[in-house]
């Protein structure tokens, strides 16, 4: 193959005997028309051919890789002039032989030889018109030459002679390339019939027809009657291919072509020698030389053309570029030399499923070396760029806003006039003018969280984007938590299905990859016993996986069965955590604080950073009163990740609740100081709540007002605490409630004898209550029953706090089971909240 290095190595010019073939190239797979043509090798200076190094016959010649054969044009005019010569003396001298008359036809096309076929094919038609293989043979070298109706005459021909299924994909092959899908569908009906995979190739052909003639309907029912006989296509990424762009094609009747009806590229003429031009080159001669050396300096900058590789996931990976293997870590940005041209993309770690990708790297040949372009290459198309202005100015504006824009979900970036790459701008800069504006490029993913680019996209109002955003990173890292609840709320419910879909058949199971799913599924109304069914499916694809069986059971209806599950799981190996987690749940709503206890125990050993099993390991802590173990949790969580006012306010509660109240007096002092001296605004809010709380647990109700009344909150608590239910009723209306404030509001004016009050509370609870999820709405019954009874509320899967709630107003309502919600009420009220004395004070 010719090649040339800073203009000068070898190169062809001309082509002639030009033939093209619609074939697959055996280099890169690359289906197109192939061509073959006599040209002249030539030594090149500056690209400019100076001297021929003899003539060839370039074969196959591919216009994607641009790999071919070539041979000597003397040695390949011999070949076939020997070759063709002896096929056709066998031939002559037994013209009834199918073999000689085949191996024949096999010559010329070999050689393209249309002159001899113009000659013997109308014979060899004559002769065999009742040979299937002769007359299939036949149409096919009608195709090689472009001769439409003598192909179809022939291979209709061979399918009179021998009706088999090869010859009829022939014909209707040769009907859909000519225009003629309606009279190909008869001739492959069998694929469909037989379900004949192996032919599926021919139908995808069929539908290239009807939208090449844009009869996107017909291409409809042809996608529709495949899926019909090969379900397991539906998904397939041609088939989606198809169904949008036909669906776009009715609206718009536009004819979509494809590779395979492209028009034959046309023939070139050979260009004119040049080699008489040479005396008129000596005149110039200085002038080229100083062109060929701008022209080596300009190709030597396209040889070494650099580009930022980028990663803008939180993922090591390793990137091939015109297989240069490079590693890539999380959100690193990689400074890589390259050549200037077609780059093929390859991500070589197959867990992302990340498709082969190209891209084009050019820039002019006679601006390149005064060029300071930015090009950027991000496999992912995930990273996030600002580009953005600033204006420096001898007098400042200090109204004046700079403009900037977020950019992503590119494979190449390319970026002109670029004052700063990757960089701040400069504080100051020294000028010679009264204003000057620069522009930079910088990348968000690393300084930034996934969520937090998706809320500057949002300020924006690129909503699409912000969309198209958490879907890319999401594919890449599914539990990202926070991006997929925020997805799952902004996206059509089609895309967050479809999103769903590509990550439930990942292995190991992403458990909470399904749990959201089923949770979405439920919420919008998606059909329980279809996603039930759909479970059992896979569970019985895989019926030792306990991480399956732990996502069927919590999606079944029947208690029994679903805990039947949960301990089979148990009993694997290796155990699902999430199984231990759901059984010391339904323990815990049940009142049975130690066994749930020894059940979190086991899951939390199993996955010690999951913060869901932690949430309610804490809560069993402090059911059992084991405010010291808490503790211990608490500060180890503090070592890991670091303090939070969350975790701050954790340990103040452990340690009032220990009554090491100067040591919760020093850990609110640590963090006031803290935050004052990160210059945080709240630190003086979060001072008095921490101490409020401090007081409330302490039983100080003087100081906890006192500290209550700078933080302004705790209002409804603080209105209960004095008895004073119309204020507490006012408090309920102006803020954020929930049915359970209500309720207890209305178990505490029972008390008081307040019975309209009461009946209010209580009817403004069941209407929210009948808002949220199934067990709420179940709750509603039981409430609304005759004679709701105490063991039963044990059964509901509210959470205990609110068992302690319902428990109280019950309590207040129905004197004859008084004593025994009551203590349902004292065992669930352990969570030392705003409420806790409230609710003591009544109960005990």
């Amino acid at each position: 193959m010719p090649y040339t290095f800073n203009g000068i190595g070898t190169g062809y010019s001309g082509k002639k005997n030009i033939h093209s073939e619609f074939s697959e190239c055996s280099h890169c797979g690359h289906s197109d028309y192939l061509l073959s043509y006599d040209t002249i090798l030539y030594f090149v200076i500056f690209f400019l051919p100076v001297f021929p190094l003899g003539k060839k016959r370039v074969l196959n010649h591919c216009p994607s890789c641009q790999t071919h054969n070539i041979i000597s044009l003397k040695e390949w005019s011999k070949l076939k002039a020997d070759d063709i010569q002896s096929a056709a003396i066998k031939f002559k001298e037994s013209p009834r032989n199918p073999h000689a008359a085949i191996e024949l036809l096999n010559t010329i096309i070999a050689y393209q030889e249309e002159n001899t076929f113009n000659v013997t094919g109308p014979v060899i038609k004559k002769i065999f018109n009742g040979s299937a293989e002769v007359m299939s043979m036949l149409g096919m070298t009608y195709g090689v030459f472009k001769n439409v109706t003598n192909e179809e005459a022939c291979y209709r021909a061979a399918l009179a002679a021998e009706d088999t299924p090869d010859h009829k994909n022939q014909l209707a092959s040769s009907l859909i390339l000519n225009g003629k899908p309606d009279e190909a569908v008869q001739y492959i009906e069998h694929i469909f019939k037989n379900k004949e995979i192996e032919n599926i190739g021919l139908i995808y052909l069929l539908i290239e027809g009807f939208q090449a003639s844009a009869r996107h309907k017909e291409a409809l029912e042809i996608i529709d009657k495949l899926i019909d006989s090969f379900p397991e296509f539906e998904n397939d990424k041609n088939i989606i291919k198809y169904r949008k762009a036909s669906f776009k094609g009715l609206k718009s009747n536009k004819k979509i072509i494809s590779n395979s009806f492209k028009n034959e590229i046309k023939k070139t003429k050979e260009p004119k020698s040049i080699s008489n031009l040479f005396p008129k080159l000596i005149a110039p001669a200085i002038l080229l030389i100083i062109i060929g050396i701008y022209f080596f300096n300009s190709m030597d900058a396209a040889m070494n053309r650099s580009v930022h590789l980028i990663n803008g996931i939180n993922k090591t990976y390793r990137v091939s570029l015109n297989n240069n293997t490079y590693k890539l870590n999380p959100n690193q940005r990689l400074r890589v030399i390259i050549r200037e041209g077609d780059i093929a993309i390859k991500v070589l770690n197959p867990e992302l499923t990340i498709e082969d990708q190209h891209c084009s790297i050019k820039t002019k040949l006679f601006t390149r070396i005064f060029s300071t372009d930015l090009f950027i290459i991000n496999p992912d198309r995930t990273a996030v760029f600002l580009w953005d202005k600033t204006v420096y100015r001898n007098n400042p504006d200090p109204n004046s806003v700079n403009p900037h824009k977020l950019i992503s979900g590119r494979l190449l970036y390319h970026f002109k006039d670029i004052d700063y790459h990757f960089t701040d701008f400069p504080d100051t800069l020294k000028i010679s003018t009264p204003s000057v504006e620069k522009t930079r490029i910088n990348q968000l993913n690393g300084q930034y969280s996934a969520l937090q680019i998706v809320d500057f996209m949002q300020s924006d109002k690129q909503f699409d984007q912000a969309l198209n955003f958490a879907e890319r990173r999401l594919n890449f890292v599914p539990l990202q938590k926070d991006l997929l609840r925020y997805y799952i709320s902004s996206a059509p419910p089609e895309k967050v299905l479809e999103l769903f879909e590509k990550h439930l058949d990942d292995r190991p199971v992403l458990t909470d990859w399904h749990r959201y799913y089923q949770q979405y599924v439920e919420e919008t109304g998606g059909g329980l016993e279809a996603l039930i069914n759909r479970y059992r499916i896979i569970l019985s694809k895989e019926p030792e996986n306990s991480t399956l069986m732990y996502l069927l059971g919590r999606i079944l209806l029947n208690t029994s069965e679903s805990e039947s599950y949960y301990l089979k799981s148990i009993q694997s190996n290796p155990p699902s955590a999430y199984s231990y987690h759901a059984l010391a749940w339904h323990t815990f709503n049940s009142g049975n604080f130690r066994k749930a206890f020894d059940l979190s125990s086991k899951a939390v050993s199993l996955d010690p950073e999951n913060q869901t099993f932690l949430e309610l390991y804490e809560s069993e802590l402090m059911s059992l009163n084991q405010y010291d173990q808490l503790l211990k949790l608490i500060d180890r969580k503090i070592k890991t990740i670091g303090n939070s006012g969350d975790l701050v306010k954790k340990r103040v509660v452990a340690l009032t609740a220990l009554n090491r109240h100067n040591e919760a007096s020093r850990t609110i002092e640590s963090y006031i100081k803290e935050l004052d001296s990160q210059g945080n605004p709240e630190a003086e809010k979060w001072k008095h709540y921490l101490n409020s709380i401090a007081a409330y647990i302490r039983g100080d109700i003087v100081s906890f007002n006192n500290h209550a009344d700078k933080y302004e909150g705790f209002l409804f608590s603080r209105a209960l605490l004095a008895n004073r239910l119309e204020d507490a009723e006012k408090c309920l209306k102006n803020g954020n409630t929930s049915p359970f404030d209500h309720l207890l509001l209305a178990g505490l004016a029972n008390i008081s004898g307040d019975t309209v009050l009461s009946r209010n509370e209580f009817k403004k609870s069941l209407e929210m209550i009948t808002s949220q999820s199934k067990t709420h709405r179940e709750l509603k019954s039981y409430l609304e029953g005759q004679t709701p009874g105490p063991a039963a509320l044990l059964n509901t899967g509210i959470r205990p706090y609110e068992k302690c709630i319902v428990a109280l107003y019950l309590g207040t309502k129905h004197q004859k089971n008084k004593k025994q919600f009551f203590d349902l009420a004292r065992k669930f009220n352990f969570d030392r909240n705003p409420q806790y004395i409230s609710i003591k004070r009544v109960i005990q």
